[in-house]
């Protein structure tokens, strides 16, 4: 016998080969076998997607079906499989496999959603997760995907707590690129704007408490970063929401550009809220005045000047807004060609000076050149209100009729846009102001029927529930519009963290 063969240790090496060979797992021919499969049905269900042509209800049902059988076809695929790729052995075929399960269930979400099933979005969102490992984005997606359908489905708690743990999940709030993660730095602003506007009032107040420790920390730990500018104008903005002038306008004096002034959008919010807020209207022209001596932008410098007019009219200074709206007119044409504010603040200012001839003249043509514009919206109103006043009823029922009639037509020929949404608007504070408060919460119930996920959507149903409530003491009606909207809010900001403060939106 050989002195070197080990009996013992050669039965040890087969039993341990053959363990093994019995664990779970497969070699790496059959892990790519694997994938390339699930990728095979994504697709197939990704086509089938594409190639839909809807053509009546009955169709658009049928094919609704066969997408859901083809993306669950493929998770199912996905998770009957994903053990046999276990993430120490097979790291980049399993990621791929619950790539392709997360695409497909994030398609399945989305159906669910369309459909008003969110006990359906819930199971599919928790079973990726179970299934899964997901990190970044695709968790994001994810654990966001099952809070809304949460809320939707009225567990406003719940989705709240979920919102909460993506806050300590994602903090940092920016991604593997270094790039700010908008929908979870803007959560805590959300969440609070949520609770205030259900009346929640006791819940928001906890939440601004969160939020300020939460900005004030990430302030504190990235230090001149992108993210330390982020979270300081979503401070600004928190303060701005709760009233406190003094620390927002703080905070955005901390917004500084390369030669160490504060920058233009920041000087812009302060001097926003130097008239919105805290009335220093000589301030924030001060503010103004400074831009326009350091901006050479022609494109800035009008919109400058139409805020600093914007400050004399508040101020109540007429002439001197009168006279900045008309060199805008004369040296800015393309300018005011294109924006209707600065006619809107010339026809005002004949109307507050007492002179209602030209002011009416002016409003006229603001309707008749800016007929696409809210201003010119409001306008019609305006003149109305303004022989309501006078108790000239057949001036002012006429202006009224004349109003509705220019809604409807605006509302018809721009269907399905932001247009629309605003002459429906317009319908209903026609009506409020003539105290026909029926009507009033009809049209604002069916401007958020047509724009349920947009803000002039919620905000109809905000004023209907108002209605309701006040107007027409039908208080069962006004809950069920809440808890409608409580479903409905916390709308996801892509954008920028904090809005310009101004006229527009103030």
């Amino acid at each position: 016998m050989n002195k070197h063969f080990n009996p013992v240790f050669c039965i040890a090496a087969f039993l341990l080969s053959l363990v093994v060979f019995l664990s779970p797992g497969c070699s790496t021919e059959k892990s790519k076998s694997i994938v390339f499969e699930a990728e095979k049905l994504y697709h197939q269900a990704e086509k089938l997607r594409q190639k839909s042509d809807v053509k009546s209800e009955i169709e658009g049902r049928e094919i609704i079906n066969q997408l859901k059988d083809a993306y669950f076809k493929t998770t199912g695929f996905c998770w009957e499989n994903i053990d046999s790729l276990p993430l120490e052995k097979y790291p980049e075929e399993r990621k791929r496999l619950q790539s392709v399960g997360f695409m497909a269930a994030n398609r399945l979400t989305q159906i669910y959603s369309a459909e008003k099933k969110y006990d359906s979005v819930i199971f599919v969102a928790n079973q990726l997760l179970y299934f899964t490992d997901l990190e970044g984005v695709e968790l994001l997606t994810t654990r966001f995907n099952l809070a809304r359908a949460y809320q939707s489905r009225g567990n406003l708690t719940d989705a709240v707590d979920i919102y909460h743990s993506l806050i300590d999940t994602f903090y940092p709030p920016v991604t593997e690129q270094n790039e700010i993660i908008a929908m979870v730095l803007n959560l805590p602003l959300q969440i609070i704007r949520t609770y205030r506007i259900v009346g929640e009032d006791s819940l928001a107040t906890i939440e601004n408490g969160i939020a300020e420790e939460y900005y004030k920390r990430l302030i504190e730990d990235w230090p001149n970063s992108d993210l330390e500018m982020a979270a300081i104008g979503n401070l600004a903005r928190l303060y701005y929401d709760l009233e406190d002038w003094d620390k927002a306008i703080e905070q955005l004096s901390l917004l500084t550009d390369s030669t160490g002034l504060i920058d233009y959008e920041a000087s812009m919010m302060i001097a926003g809220i130097y008239i919105n807020g805290k009335k220093n209207y000589n301030n924030a022209i001060r503010i103004f005045d400074d831009l326009l001596s350091r901006v050479n932008d022609t494109t800035i410098i009008p919109d400058i000047l139409m805020r600093k007019g914007i400050a004399y009219f508040e101020k109540k200074d007429y002439e001197k807004c009168r006279q900045i709206m008309s060199s805008i007119s004369d040296d800015y044409s393309y300018f005011y060609q294109k924006s209707p504010i600065p006619q809107k603040y010339f026809a005002l200012c004949f109307d507050k000076s007492g002179d209602w001839n030209r002011a009416e003249n002016e409003y006229k043509w603001l309707i008749d050149n800016y007929s696409v514009s809210e201003p010119a919206f409001d306008a019609h109103l305006t003149i109305a209100e303004h022989y309501k006043k006078l108790n000239n009823k057949g001036l002012a029922d006429s202006w009224y009729r004349r109003a509705d009639e220019f809604y409807n037509t605006m509302a018809s020929r721009y269907s399905n846009t932001r247009i629309e949404a605003s002459a429906i608007s317009y319908l209903a504070e026609s009506a409020r102001r003539r105290n026909m408060w029926d009507q009033a919460a009809k049209y604002l119930e069916e401007l958020h029927n047509r724009f349920p996920t947009t803000e002039h959507g919620r905000r109809g149903l905000i004023n209907a529930a108002a209605i309701y409530r006040e107007k027409l003491g039908n208080s069962a009606r006004a809950d069920s519009l809440v808890e409608l909207l409580k479903r409905e809010l916390l709308p996801v900001d892509e954008g920028k963290s904090i809005d310009i403060i101004t006229e527009n939106n103030k």
